[in-house]
C-alpha cells in the first residue's frame, strides 16, 4: 500500500482510515511505501542538497586538520546519502521501492561512476558497524583515504546538484579541487 503522506513522519491522521490498532492511521504507522505530496518533492530535494552542502563546507575541512580520517570518511557517506536521497525524491522514486538496475532508462556516461562509489562507501559504512558501536579507528584510515572519499562526496554532490539544478534552481559552485578520482581503495595502505 502506497499513501500520499507528509514529509518526515509527521503523525497527522488520515480520516477514515483505521490504523493496526483500530485507531487513525497516521504517517508513522502506515504501512508499506512513503510516498510525498508532490508539491513538497522541490523543498525535500533542496534541503537534502543544503544538508550535503553544509556537511561539505562547514565539517570535513575542520576534522581533515585534526586528522580524524574515520570521521572523514564517514561524513563523506553521509553528504553521498544526502544527495543520493535529494536526487530519488526528485527523480519521483519512492522510498521503498524496488529499483533494478537492468530496468533504469539510459542516461549519461557520469552515471556509471555512482555504482562503483557507493559500493566502495557502503563498505565503509559496514566495516565501521563491525568496530565496537559504530566507531572505527582513526589510524585505520590514512590522510589519502580520507582526501578519497572526500574527492567521491565532491564529485557525487556536484554530479547529483547539476542534475536538480534546472528544476531546482540551485547555485551550482565547482571546487578547484572537485576532480574525480577513482584511486581510494580501502585497506589498500594495509598489508
Amino acid at each position: 500500500m502506497v499513501q500520499d503522506i507528509p514529509p518526515f513522519g509527521d503523525n497527522k491522521t488520515f480520516a477514515g482510515q483505521d490504523g493496526p490498532d483500530g485507531g487513525h492511521k497516521t504517517a508513522s504507522n502506515i504501512g508499506g511505501a512513503i510516498r510525498f505530496a508532490s508539491n513538497k518533492r522541490d523543498d525535500i530535494s533542496t534541503d537534502y542538497l543544503r544538508r550535503a552542502t553544509i556537511r561539505r563546507d562547514v565539517v570535513i575541512e575542520p576534522l581533515m586538520q585534526l586528522g580524524c580520517h574515520a570521521d572523514v570518511v564517514k561524513e563523506s557517506r553521509t553528504i553521498v546519502d544526502f544527495a543520493t536521497l535529494a536526487l530519488l525524491v526528485n527523480e519521483r522514486v519512492d522510498i521503498p521501492g524496488k529499483c533494478i538496475a537492468e530496468d533504469a532508462p539510459p542516461r549519461g556516461g557520469e552515471d556509471a561512476s555512482m555504482a562503483p562509489i557507493m559500493r566502495v562507501l557502503q563498505k565503509e559504512q559496514d566495516l565501521s558497524l563491525l568496530a565496537v558501536g559504530t566507531v572505527v579507528p582513526s589510524e585505520y584510515y590514512t590522510e589519502a583515504d580520507a582526501r578519497s572519499a572526500v574527492k567521491y562526496a565532491d564529485h557525487m554532490l556536484a554530479m547529483i546538484t547539476e542534475r536538480l539544478n534546472p528544476s531546482l534552481g540551485i547555485d551550482v559552485q565547482k571546487k578547484a579541487d572537485a576532480r574525480f578520482d577513482m584511486s581510494f581503495k580501502p585497506g589498500a595502505h594495509r598489508r
